[in-house]
């Protein structure tokens, strides 16, 4: 029973600094495609991570095709559209959208003014899809002062000396509106903006600053992050790839660390399990010894301590001869009795010498 014990805990033992040294130099050894898609930012804004990457900060292979954002040079991370740049206002990452605004709107410095650089919204579809609550706001320009009266509500105030006509911002729900709009104005621009009720002639510059949410279509990266990896993509295959620190994979990380993890606390539990049933019976043991000895009193066997011995036959030097289960020696008890002291051998379960 010993030597089964003996070696289940050495076979456990073994398996805890296999797994130990196999995690460390996992984990020293990352592969190089996991240390390249580490998140990265613009200096300000949200990090940048999976299906989005940075050229120049982010290999293209750490996002997915057609995901690549810029930096301004305000350090904001940009999104290019076809016709259009959008500033990166927030990313969630958990329900795969992010809220952006059109870059032109940077350069109406506070007049209230139209951009006159803004231009129609439009998004690839198999990309980005607009979240439920985006609408279409009409920005008409170069409208004529003698238009109706009834789009006098609808008029931006705009604060600028070169711009003589009229400017109106109509939401799209206001059909009626905007079809007047269009026979006394020449430039019409529909913007995507968040569907926030009426627009003040001074508020038309906010309601475009706050922008809009777009979902996109990407790859799903979240049972790759779970469990542990870095999302990106085969450009050569063209399929979504998780990178591990062991190496890329389809989906998600190999199971290997959860697993070794669970064998070490396997391993652990047993030879706890061992230690203390080693310690239960020697304590039982030992209860045995006591019990025996308080039962039979004077007639029970007298305990020695190793001093006592040594002293009672002077440091073992009388040797009289040895018997199936070690050497004897002479000595002398206290009250001068002889004695022959036996020091036993260790012995092994079945009862032979060690």
């Amino acid at each position: 029973m010993k030597e089964n014990n003996l070696q289940t805990s050495l076979i456990c033992l073994d398996l805890c600094i296999f797994v130990v040294i196999f995690l460390s130099r996992t984990s020293s050894a990352a592969d190089y495609l996991y240390e390249a898609c580490v998140p990265r930012n613009c200096g300000l804004g949200p990090n940048i991570n999976y299906p989005f990457y940075i050229p120049g900060l982010r290999e293209s292979f750490c996002g997915y095709p057609g995901f690549a954002l810029n930096c301004s040079q305000q350090g904001f991370p940009v999104l290019q559209l076809p016709g259009n740049e959008y500033v990166v206002q927030d990313i969630s990452y958990q329900t795969r959208s992010l809220r952006v605004y059109d870059a032109a709107v940077l350069s109406s410095n506070g007049t209230g003014c139209l951009p006159r650089t803004i231009r129609n919204t439009t998004v690839p579809a198999d990309q980005f899809s607009f979240s439920d609550n985006v609408t279409q706001l009409h920005l008409f320009s170069d409208c004529t002062n003698s238009s109706s009266e009834d789009l006098r509500r609808h008029r931006v105030a705009c604060d600028a000396t070169d711009r003589d006509s009229w400017e109106l911002a109509i939401y799209d729900k206001d059909g009626n509106f905007t079809k007047i709009a269009s026979k006394n104005c020449k430039r019409n621009v529909v913007a995507a903006v968040e569907d926030g009720g009426n627009i003040g002639q001074g508020n038309v510059d906010e309601v475009l600053r706050r922008g809009f949410v777009l979902n996109w279509t990407a790859s799903d990266c979240s049972p790759c992050e779970l469990s542990g990896g870095r999302c990106g993509f085969n450009g050569t295959t063209y399929n979504f790839r998780c990178f591990c620190p062991d190496g890329p994979h389809s989906r998600s990380c190999r199971p290997g660390f959860a697993g070794a993890v669970i064998v070490v606390t396997t391993c652990l539990l047993v030879l706890l399990i061992l230690i203390k049933r080693k310690r239960t019976k020697n304590a039982l043991n030992y209860k045995k010894v006591e019990v025996f000895l308080k039962n039979h009193g004077s007639l029970a066997p007298r305990r020695y301590k190793y001093s006592d011995l040594k002293k009672m036959t002077k440091s073992f030097s009388d040797h009289l001869g040895r018997g199936g289960y070690g050497n004897v020696y002479k000595g002398k008890s206290q009250d001068g009795r002889l004695l022959a002291v036996k020091i036993l051998n260790e012995s092994r379960d079945d009862g032979r010498n060690s």
